[in-house]
């Protein structure tokens, strides 16, 4: 009896693994990925130049997340204040000095900046005001640092920059703030964003910004992000007259949340 012999299939060509090779090759056995030996030892070194790569981005993600959990609050704070001069000393790029009316050049520093984000009141006279941003204008290091804010000159610029009106809210009375770190994180990551915004070319508008009072939208925004915070915190007290609500203030214009008619 005879039997015929099936004729073996010749292999498929295959494209080598080696990015350095690439070459079509046919394989002589089954799972062959490389032309040659040495295109094999290649794609050894590059696997193990991914390994060690790959471990070394894990161990950074590791020492980032403990330096986050030994961050204190008053560390969170410098961080959302950097945040927002960074994003100030931006937004006002295209504006002299709010004090002097200079325009000092920084092309000749080796190191540093001509500028600062200059408060119109300083963080200790009024804390609950140091992320207020028309609290915050571009200011050179000679009015901010060496005239101790030039605040005479600030003022009068400041007038004339956002108005009588808002200039009075800043310098009036404002409701202690104690920030939470999840709202000290919330303010720098929003600055952060808006930055971005800045550099990709999208223009925020100091002027159409509004200040916390009763009857402006940016007020009924303060008092709707304070109810939803204090709600949370559990410090709401309803009775037959209504609501008596205590606690802090959330600064406007800093969580981004619209109150709904």
């Amino acid at each position: 009896m005879r039997v015929a012999i099936k004729e073996k299939k010749a292999p498929k060509p295959k494209i080598c693994k080696n990015p350095a090779c690439r070459a079509s090759f046919a394989p002589q056995r089954l799972g062959q990925a490389v032309c040659s030996p040495k295109c094999a030892l290649a794609v050894v070194e590059v696997k193990k130049a991914k390994e060690k790569k790959s471990l070394v981005l894990a161990g950074r993600r590791e020492i980032k997340v403990r330096k986050e959990k030994l961050k204190t609050r008053a560390d969170h704070l410098r961080e959302a204040q950097a945040a927002v001069n960074e994003y100030v000393r931006l937004r006002d790029a295209h504006l002299p000095c709010i004090s002097c009316d200079s325009t000092p050049n920084d092309n000749d520093l080796m190191t540093g900046s001509r500028w600062d984000a200059g408060h119109y009141r300083s963080v200790g006279a009024c804390p609950e005001l140091r992320f207020e941003p028309l609290n915050i204008h571009r200011q050179c290091v000679k009015c901010n640092r060496n005239l101790s804010g030039n605040a005479v000159e600030y003022r009068i610029r400041l007038v004339q920059r956002i108005g009588t009106d808002k200039v009075a809210w800043l310098e009036g009375r404002h409701p202690p703030c104690k920030y939470t770190v999840d709202e000290i994180k919330a303010i720098k990551a929003k600055y952060r964003a808006m930055t971005r915004e800045l550099k990709k070319g999208k223009p925020h508008d100091l002027s159409q910004r509004c200040f916390s009072s009763s009857s402006s939208p940016c007020g009924r925004d303060h008092q709707f992000r304070r109810r939803l915070r204090l709600r949370a915190e559990g410090s709401v007290r309803q009775t037959e007259g209504g609501d008596h609500r205590e606690g802090g203030c959330v600064s406007p214009g800093l969580l981004g949340i619209r109150s709904v008619a």
